[in-house]
């Protein structure tokens, strides 16, 4: 089934994610680099230019997103991936090109247009909770990695930095549900130095997620935790995804 990956990315000219998808033999064909602007192709280009396609996009990971959303046609599956990915780890270890065709059949079959991984490190996590491969469910798809159609009748995304909260409501208001793939263990650097880790502070947070839940409450609550990326003391709103939503509401 045809499909395409694509990485956004800005000012991480290593991209770790290209590393793993080399030793994975996926075909260079395949996969688009989404730069930020003119300045960043030119140092892109100068690294991975022979080998990749790379698109001048736009500042911003929410706006990001939205612009590579709109370069591809409808109902074409974009498989969505960071530029810090170290590896997916398949826990059977089934590789990358088997495993995502695994993963695009069981959408079509499904008919559910968005679909992440299990957010567990633990690599043993499946054989222990003896969890089903797929599942479908009010769930979270994690920014880092997912899989989605493009579908017209999703609006643009509205928020950059909980942007894959505002998505998988999007989709689970459109299709009910969100997939869940349970064989792989993602592993990523998370909040390493460039991306927008400068944009990233306590306050633009805070003040992303109380917006957000304002706007999207029939669907999420917040809780507290801990998130040492941002704050080493203290505790920060986060963002749950409601069991059973309000009530229903437009996308």
């Amino acid at each position: 089934m045809e499909y395409v990956i694509a990485i956004p990315t800005y000012m991480r000219y290593g991209i770790k994610t290209l590393e793993y998808l080399t030793r994975e033999s996926v075909p260079h064909r395949l996969i688009t680099i989404f730069v930020a602007n003119t300045d960043e192709y030119e140092l892109y280009y100068a690294k991975w230019g022979t080998l990749y396609s790379i698109v001048i996009g736009v500042i911003g990971i929410g706006p990001q997103r939205n612009f590579i959303t709109a370069y591809y046609p409808e109902g074409t599956y974009v498989v969505s991936i960071d530029d810090d990915v170290r590896d997916l780890h398949h826990m059977q270890g089934i590789g990358f090109n088997v495993w995502i065709q695994d993963c695009l059949h069981w959408m079509v079959i499904s008919g559910i247009g968005l679909l992440g991984l299990n957010p567990t490190t633990n690599v043993y996590w499946r054989t222990l909770s003896k969890a089903p491969l797929f599942q479908s469910g009010r769930y979270l798809a994690i920014g880092v990695f997912h899989i989605y159609c493009i579908k017209s009748c999703i609006p643009p995304l509205d928020f950059s930095f909980v942007e894959d909260y505002e998505r998988s409501i999007k989709y689970l208001r459109l299709d009910g549900a969100v997939g869940r793939y349970n064989g792989v263990v993602l592993k990523h650097t998370g909040w390493a130095n460039g991306g927008l880790k400068t944009a990233r502070t306590i306050d633009a947070y805070v003040g992303a997620v109380n917006a957000f839940a304002s706007l999207y409450h029939f669907d999420i609550y917040l809780t507290m935790k801990r998130i040492p990326a941002l704050s080493k003391i203290g505790l920060l709103p986060n963002i749950r995804i409601k069991r059973k939503p309000m009530s229903i509401c437009s996308l």
